[in-house]
């Protein structure tokens, strides 16, 4: 019975089904998370060997006149012998970015392949259910017209029961495709990373 809910917002095309894992996915937002983290490592070790100026500014009571009084203190720092330091943790910084962009890449291209592949069952499977309940409809049919029949002894019973066979295995058919259907839909919203947003957790 949760399998007839609806997992999520249902795709409309593959692009937008694409769309979706890229703005939503949390495996995605991390990797653009750890990108940034790591290009502002970069700008962290790039500014290191830079001169850095420091003021500090103070309030006193001069214990002689009673009155306040303002202090400033200035520090001047210059990195003048750890150049080929700063140089190494700034190459450091860079190769740790760029190892993090390439692996958040990665990690899009496989969300991207995995939303395709299925996107695509899915819709193999929407397809063969239609087809089925289709093809379920039409023996129904056939069926009544040979109870009809049967009931008007222009047809045997063994033929009427032959064509109840028939049809319970088309019936069969249909309910193993809307189950189908059903679960391709969910790996869908699994791969796109909607179970838990439709689940609340």
């Amino acid at each position: 019975e949760g399998l007839e809910e609806e997992p999520g917002e249902r795709p409309a095309t593959l692009g937008q089904a694409l769309a979706f894992a890229g703005e939503r996915h949390p495996l995605l937002s991390q990797g653009l998370a750890q990108v940034d983290a790591a290009q502002a490592a970069v700008v962290q070790a790039r500014a290191q060997p830079r001169p850095r100026v420091d003021v500090q500014l103070s309030h006193h009571l001069n214990p002689y006149t009673l009155r306040p009084g303002l202090s400033a203190q200035l520090n001047v720092n210059l990195p003048v012998f750890d150049a080929v330091a700063g140089a190494a943790t700034v190459a450091a910084a860079a190769a740790q970015a760029q190892a993090t962009r390439a692996a958040a890449d990665e990690q899009a291209l496989a969300v991207r392949e995995r939303s395709t592949a299925a996107w695509a069952e899915w819709e193999s499977a929407l397809r063969r259910e239609t087809l089925n309940e289709g093809q379920d409809r039409a023996v129904q049919r056939v069926v009544e017209g040979y109870q009809l029949q049967f009931r008007l002894a222009r047809r045997s019973l063994l033929a009427l029961l032959n064509v109840q066979a028939e049809a319970h295995g088309y019936a069969v058919a249909a309910a193993g495709a809307r189950a189908a259907r059903r679960l391709a839909r969910f790996r869908l919203a699994a791969a796109l990373a909607e179970l838990g947003r439709a689940y609340g957790r």
